[in-house]
């Protein structure tokens, strides 16, 4: 069979780094412009009753500022008219005092023609923010418009809209005040009005403690504390690996990679929200450097553990050229996909992850299996011939893979949980999702590292890995080339027949059409360090 290392020099772990490095380059420099985020600005146009401007989810004691740049009906302009009107008008006096307008014109608007000519009161175009009790506790609006059909049928309790029957005009200018909090939802009513409207606004909504709209208020400092506690573990594998360098190998350098592509996916993730909260805009640039760096990060660990699941280095020392070849269709087809439905739809995108970790992670299960047979036939052999250092190697081995399976079952159970409280979590707790997803993924590839540290002692699981060398199929066809010319009862005559305690004789190669009818197996002779040696096998 043809081998081929992975990563046969330096130079191509190097050039594979420059090419990140250089992608990233490519999209700061396409990309460095600032998106709306809670600093709004919108133009559009509507010709029913009724437009949905925002939906925002406020803590206490809030904030919105609005500013009508232009207000048209059917092309003409809505304007206010001090001098037609001449003075205050009572009803928007109390509409005023009851939303705890701050700073609003006092004055009714006026529809102005555009010659200047007819001057008509009007009062129907008018500005709502009400709370959204229709809203069903789980991402995405409601599939119906139930509180603006409410509001011009005239059946909706105005007690949930702090803000209500605020006439609009262009030029108009106002801050007010939301205290309870709530999802809700920015609204401009034309209940009474058939014509088109069209309107370009500026609107600034603002929580107390930031930009962020409730349930994204704490991830600034969420990712604060896990970018700390990310450095200090990438700064204590890179001072323990410096030490034993004489002992690394591929694997670590796999393991490495996943550590810088998440360390700059949390520093970017924590950059971005950072600024969104600050600035009230979200950074388009982080936005796509945030998403490439996911989609790569997520390829690159999934790769790494369907590799240490192979046994590379461990029971083997190289992979086939159809197993280089699979990784890199596997990789490139996950991390297409996930470049695809990361910049489509985040929601997609995690059901897609799941999808894809579900038909893929059986592969993962079938090797960690393959490798533990393979490990337990040797170390039958060694304790056979006594072999005792051999025997502890090969029982490190065996507790290695068999921890990496247990560990892996529950990190695809941890992120199937998690990914599925993205999709049908509350509102306001949002957060949750990164608060828990962030910590399993350290766990995981903490436990990786040190589960696959470099060590140089007898007891190292990179001692030997050559077990694959070992074709237990040749052996078995071997005896079958030697046994069969024998007849089957000069066979007995030649051979001890007895009978055996199935308990202290092992199967190592079973009998198979392709091979072999032959098993092959060793029958130990009890004594005291091969009962010790068999216990301790059986706890590992």
């Amino acid at each position: 069979m043809n081998k081929a290392n992975i990563c046969r020099n330096s130079g191509t772990c190097s050039n594979s780094i420059k090419f990140i490095i250089l992608i990233t380059t490519v999209i700061l420099l396409l990309f460095l412009d600032e998106g709306n985020c809670m600093i709004y600005d919108k133009e559009f146009s509507f010709s029913g009753n009724y437009y949905m401007v925002e939906q925002y989810g406020y803590d206490s004691n809030g904030f919105a500022d609005i500013n009508i740049k232009k207000l048209q009906l059917d092309g003409t302009i809505v304007s206010y008219n001090s001098t037609t009107m001449g003075g205050n008008n009572n009803n928007n006096n109390n509409n005023n005092s009851n939303n705890k307008t701050t700073s609003v014109d006092n004055n009714s608007p006026v529809y102005t023609g555009s010659t200047g000519g007819v001057i008509i009161p009007i009062n129907n175009i008018t500005l709502w923010i009400c709370q959204d009790r229709d809203y069903q506790s789980v991402i995405g609006s409601t599939p119906t418009n139930t509180i603006e059909t409410k509001l011009c049928d005239g059946t909706a309790t105005l007690s949930n809209c702090p803000i209500n029957n605020v006439p609009l005009y262009q030029g108009f200018k106002g801050t007010f005040d939301i205290a309870d909090s709530d999802m809700y939802r920015v609204i401009i009513l034309k209940c009474t009005d058939t014509r088109t409207a069209s309107i370009d606004m500026s609107f600034t909504l603002t929580n107390r403690n930031g930009q962020l709209e409730k349930g994204y208020l704490q991830l600034p400092l969420l990712y604060r504390y896990i970018m700390i506690i990310f450095c200090c573990l990438f700064f204590t594998v890179t001072i323990f690996w410096y030490y034993h360098k004489s002992s690394l190998n591929i694997l670590h350098i796999i393991l490495y990679i996943v550590l810088v592509l998440k360390l700059i996916l949390i520093i970017v993730q924590y950059s971005f929200w950072t600024d969104a909260n600050n600035l009230g805009t979200y950074s388009m640039a982080l936005w796509y450097i945030q998403n490439i760096f996911y989609s790569f990060s997520e390829t690159a660990f999934f790769l790494t553990l369907f590799i240490l699941s192979r046994g590379l280095r461990v029971t083997r020392q190289t992979l086939s050229r159809s197993e280089l070849k699979a990784i890199f269709v596997v990789g490139f087809f996950l991390c297409g996909v996930l470049l695809f439905f990361r910049f489509y739809n985040d929601i997609y995108y995690f059901l897609s992850l799941m999808i894809l970790y579900f038909f893929m992670m059986p592969k993962i299960f079938t090797n960690i299996t393959k490798n533990l047979r393979i490990l337990y036939s040797h170390s039958i052999l060694s304790r056979y011939i006594n072999n005792l250092e051999q025997v502890n190697n090969l029982s490190e081995k065996k507790r290695v893979f068999t921890n990496l399976r247990t560990s892996v079952v529950l990190y695809l159970g941890a992120i199937l949980f998690v990914n599925s409280l993205r999709i049908v979590m509350v509102w306001s707790l949002y957060w949750l999702a990164f608060t828990l997803s962030e910590p399993i993924f350290i766990l995981m590839i903490s436990f990786l590292c040190y589960s696959f540290k470099p060590n140089n002692t007898s007891q190292s699981i990179f001692r030997n890995p050559n077990l694959d060398a070992v074709d237990f199929s040749e052996i078995a066809q071997n005896i079958q080339n030697l046994l069969n010319p024998v007849d089957p009862v000069l066979l007995s005559t030649i051979m001890e027949i007895r009978s055996f305690d199935p308990t202290t004789c092992h199967i190592i190669k079973y009998p198979s059409h392709q091979h072999s009818k032959y098993s092959l197996a060793v029958l130990e002779q009890p004594t005291l360090i091969d009962n010790n040696n068999n216990d301790n096998d059986k706890k590992d």
